[in-house]
């Protein structure tokens, strides 16, 4: 049954090609059926012979054979010379070096040579009716090959046929360069009569090669990159956009043959500024600003597609250059995957500048798609820092621009680098510390944005970053993280990531006391992001503590201590600001209660008394810029501190209560009206407070504080004595 389902298969791919090549010598067949007549039928075969003038016969078909070579030439030469005006020059040079206008030419010249030969000595050697098929036969075969000629001139001018023979042939070369020099290499290198020398000068020796005896290098091999250039370029001026793209993609396929050729030989330097160059730069990098070229031209024309798919290319050339594991290189390196990336957001800048906005949008998603095309154990600084770098640079016009948006969309972009950097621990840190400086240089200009967007619109700043909904969050990352412990191969993997988990929580605390210090936040909906991935990194680690002990894991301590510097947040972002919004202070005094009442149910008193100071310096901030402040948002936050303190002195804390003592009397800036009018809130709020904990039908949210001091408050049992 298989062998039969192949057997269709293959006929079903040959059938298709047997009308059209028997299409092509129609007249051949017909013309030898009646060759064939003539000699095998006897009557038409005695008349045959019977015939008299068959030598002026066979001089004008010599004639006519001469007639349609020299006007096959010169009907063939002009459309040629049109073409390569129209297009490049290129299409001249196809046409010189084409095999099958040469088989025509030599194959006409020598049907007539034939025929004047007949009609000179054949009468007089061969019977008339074997002369008479046989220029029959061969006029259908010349009739034949002019039809071939005709549609073979047709298809070297079409553009598009161009670029693909093009780019073979430019294969074809580079393919026959590379075997010279490899051959050339060896003789010197393990030559017979040659001093053995160390393997790895051979690269060196066959790289020399390369630059001192290839005469016209590196012209020879960039040519072929200006031809398509030219194309491309002329075909945008010409509205011809397919073919402007399949130029493109021609050049980008080039240039990855040229690397994969010279691969073995290839020799790696370190230039003046630090970055890596190459021998074989002298080839790719023209091609590089010839693709910028062609970029600028279709932005120009407002051609966004074409501007893309030049992205598309840079993109295919870096992921080609990341796996290409020259022997030059080191191990696990890609040192030629910037220079193209560099290029490609070069192009996606200058088209943000001339307002093509889909171009930098859609072209962010193409080149971030790259990070699961390229081995995950590269360097950082080779591939992905310039990938974050161009990202924030596109995101941040979007910003002045007012397209926040699209600003989000490419913020995105660098989240999905960090997720995919995320199981390589050695990188991972790397990354997120590159990617926070980046978005602390976005955060004014997404609050700039926010309050310049229209009230209905609900405009959530960076909510790719902080947002702990969102799965590639810097919440999610850190309990992704405290789950590798868990999942750890051996005491060296959860070393590892234990201090990665560690380092973690330093940058994120680094990052957060940066953004709370050098913003206004005001009314913004980033500071309530910020607070609950806070809240979110606090249950995480608490429900860490809580769980069962993965194996060989670290000091609880640390993890601790680490935390508690993201709390460090809050007193930056209310102190010393202009404007403070009252219900942005009771939202994070809320979660530093219940962060703190978390973690005292977790044995962990430290934490809570971390968060009482934190409480404590954001009502002195509000007291001193809120002129005068909300005596019902105070009155909220000592019932809440309150509460905290009898939930201390439940379970034993009276250090903390003395803490709280001091939290809960008057801030120095209020007058006696305000502390008067206040203390008359906090009254009516303590006893709504302790109603609401008396209700057991009623209860609160789930991240409220009030939901953690129900229990708290209740008398500990004898297994929790």
């Amino acid at each position: 049954m298989i062998r039969l389902i192949e057997w269709h298969l293959r006929l079903a791919l040959t059938t298709p090609r047997v009308p059209s090549r028997v299409g092509r010598a129609a007249i051949t067949l017909f013309a030898t059926g009646v060759a064939a007549c003539v000699i095998l039928v006897p009557p038409i075969r005695a008349a045959a012979d019977r015939f008299e003038p068959i030598e002026t016969v066979l001089a004008g078909l010599g004639a006519t054979y001469g007639t349609v070579l020299a006007l096959a030439l010169t009907l063939s030469v002009i459309p040629i010379q049109r073409a390569g005006d129209a297009w490049s020059a290129s299409i001249l040079r196809l046409y010189r070096r084409d095999k099958v206008a040469y088989i025509t030419f030599v194959s006409l010249g020598v049907l007539c040579v034939t025929s004047f030969a007949f009609a000179v000595r054949a009468p007089a050697l061969l019977p008339v009716s074997f002369i008479l098929a046989a220029s029959l036969a061969l006029l259908g075969v010349g009739l034949d090959l002019l039809r071939g000629y005709h549609a073979r001139v047709c298809r070297l001018l079409d553009p598009q046929y161009a670029v693909e023979a093009g780019l073979k042939e430019a294969k074809t070369a580079q393919d026959r360069l590379n075997r010279i020099v490899h051959r050339n290499g060896w003789l010197r290198h393990r030559g017979p009569f040659i001093k053995r020398k160390p393997a790895s000068s051979r690269q060196l020796i066959e790289s020399t090669i390369y630059l001192r005896f290839v005469p016209g290098y590196p012209g020879i091999l960039v040519e072929p990159f200006d031809d398509l250039a030219e194309m491309a370029l002329r075909a945008l001026a010409r509205g011809e956009k397919p073919l402007a793209r399949a130029a493109i993609a021609a050049i980008a396929e080039l240039t990855n043959h040229c690397l994969s050729g010279r691969k073995r030989n290839l020799m790696l330097y370190r230039g003046a500024a630090g970055a890596n160059t190459s021998d074989v730069d002298l080839v790719t990098h023209p091609a590089y600003h010839l693709l910028r070229q062609i970029s600028r031209a279709a932005v120009k024309a407002e051609d966004e597609v074409t501007a893309i798919r030049v992205s598309h290319a840079f993109r295919t050339i870096a992921v080609h250059t990341a796996n290409l594991a020259a022997p030059a290189f080191s191990p696990n390196t890609a040192p030629l995957s910037a220079a193209p990336l560099h290029h490609a957001f070069d192009c996606l800048r200058f088209a943000q500048s001339q307002g093509l906005e889909e171009v930098p949008f859609q072209s962010a998603s193409i080149l971030t798609d790259l990070v699961y095309d390229v081995p995950k154990d590269i360097p950082f600084a080779d591939l992905h820092a310039c990938l974050v770098d161009g990202l924030h640079d596109i995101a941040a016009v979007f910003y002045s621009d007012r397209r926040f948006e699209l600003a989000e969309a490419v913020t995105k972009n660098q989240f999905l680098i960090l997720s995919a950097l995320s199981w390589e621990k050695t990188r991972f840190a790397e990354a997120l510390s590159s990617v926070l400086e980046k978005i602390a240089l976005q955060v004014p200009l997404a609050l700039e944005n926010e309050r310049a967007a229209e009230p209905s619109h609900a405009y959530r700043p960076l909510k790719h970053a902080y947002d702990s909904t969102d799965m590639l969050s810097l919440a999610w990352l850190f309990g992704n993280t405290l789950r590798w412990l868990y999942h750890a191969d051996d005491e060296r993997d959860c070393q590892d990531t234990w201090a990665l988990l560690l380092q973690l929580e330093s940058v994120l605390a680094d990052h957060l006391r940066k953004v709370a210090q050098d913003n206004e936040f005001g009314r913004s909906l980033l500071l309530r992001e910020i607070d609950g991935l806070i809240k979110h990194v606090a249950v995480a680690v608490a429900d860490f503590i809580d769980g069962p002990a993965p194996p060989h894991q670290g000091d609880h301590d640390e993890l601790i201590r680490g935390f508690i510097g993201l709390l460090a947040f809050y007193p930056s972002a209310f102190r010393d600001k202009n404007a403070i919004h009252a219900p942005r202070v009771q939202q994070c005094c809320d979660t530093l209660g219940y962060i703190g009442l978390r973690f005292l149910s977790s044995g962990r008193a430290d934490v809570l008394l971390n968060c009482v100071c934190c409480i404590e310096s954001i009502v002195r901030s509000y007291c001193q810029t809120a002129d005068p402040p909300d005596s019902f948002i105070l009155a909220e936050v000592f019932a809440l501190l309150w509460a905290i303190r009898k939930a201390a002195l439940a379970r034993d804390c009276a250090d903390i209560a003395g803490h709280l003592d001091r939290a809960l009397a008057r801030p120095p800036n209020l007058t006696d009206d305000q502390w008067e009018q206040a203390r008359k809130a906090i009254r009516e709020r303590r006893e709504a407070l302790l109603e609401r904990l008396s209700e057991p039908d009623n209860p609160p949210r789930q991240d409220r504080a009030e939901t953690l001091l129900r229990p708290l408050l209740q008398p500990r049992t004898a297994a929790e004595e």
